[in-house]
């Protein structure tokens, strides 16, 4: 049998997408498609040290046509999945730290008010209520932390920070998933599920932001498709709100109009 023709099981594959962000360790664009690369070139060696997550123009350039066209050897490849499974676990541990901060800020609970219903029969609801009153802080926060590159104005830094923004954005709506039915989303895991949503995401505001062409349009892209991607993921966030709120299932509902008007206040140094 060919050894490529050997696919990585389902439940590996899966747990590498996942801690590779489903994207390419190497050139680190999100949108791209993807696959699981053997680093060896063993396609029966499914080791989670012997596994890396490509684009598909980063896999070409690992296959060797002679002379000297490999340009990245497993070595280099090896060095930048270290690399940025470090920079997954850092930016996921911020946005888990902003989650936290954000629930037990005093500002973020504010006191019962009569026309928030809170049903002792139903405690996942509660629990639900709970955390969308937080909602308004964590956006907040996660503006106060990518800020700094976001002003640098280093391409680099200001695509960093909005991965970072995305990333907390994205674990809000993984929380808000886990209060529909089991199953609810194709059957897939929610972190799944909105990976790709925010995948294909990235993809359309590239494509549509580069009209000279896919990598003749600038450095700016990189920025612009970030910026773009956030907006959408709080759309998501406000869409889910406005569904899952019982006494806020009508976006007429003075509740969840006040609820919005929070959520959509800019913070305090982008007010002018």
């Amino acid at each position: 049998m060919d050894k490529r023709q050997i696919q990585v099981p389902a439940d590996i594959a899966s747990e590498v997408l996942f801690l590779f962000d489903r994207v390419c360790c190497v050139c680190q664009r999100p949108g791209r498609p993807v696959q699981i690369h053997h680093i060896d070139s063993d396609h029966s060696n499914n080791s989670f040290d012997n596994l890396a997550v490509l684009c598909l123009e980063c896999h070409n350039d690992t296959l060797v046509r002679g002379g000297f066209d490999r340009k990245l050897t497993a070595d280099v490849v090896q060095r930048y999945r270290v690399d940025w499974l470090d920079r997954v676990r850092v930016r996921r541990a911020e946005s888990d730290r902003l989650v936290i901060e954000a629930q037990t800020r005093p500002s973020a609970k504010p006191a019962p008010r009569p026309d928030i219903a809170r049903s002792p029969e139903i405690p996942s609801q509660i629990g639900l209520r709970e955390f969308v009153l937080t909602l308004p802080m964590l956006r907040r926060l996660v503006y106060d932390a990518a800020r700094p590159g976001w002003e640098s104005g280093i391409t680099s830094e200001m695509v960093n920070a909005s991965y970072q923004a995305i990333d907390t954005l994205s674990n809000a709506l993984i929380k808000l998933a886990h209060y529909y039915p089991d199953g609810h989303f194709d059957g897939e895991d929610p972190r799944d599920y909105f990976s790709d949503i925010i995948a294909s995401r990235f993809r359309w505001h590239r494509y549509h932001h580069s009209t000279s062409g896919i990598g003749n349009s600038g450095t700016i892209i990189g920025p612009l498709a970030a910026g773009d991607v956030i907006t959408d993921v709080e759309e998501m966030i406000e869409d889910m709100v406005c569904s899952l709120t019982l006494d806020w299932s009508v976006r007429s509902d003075p509740t969840f109009e006040r609820w919005r008007s929070d959520w959509r206040m800019p913070p305090p140094s982008f007010q002018t």
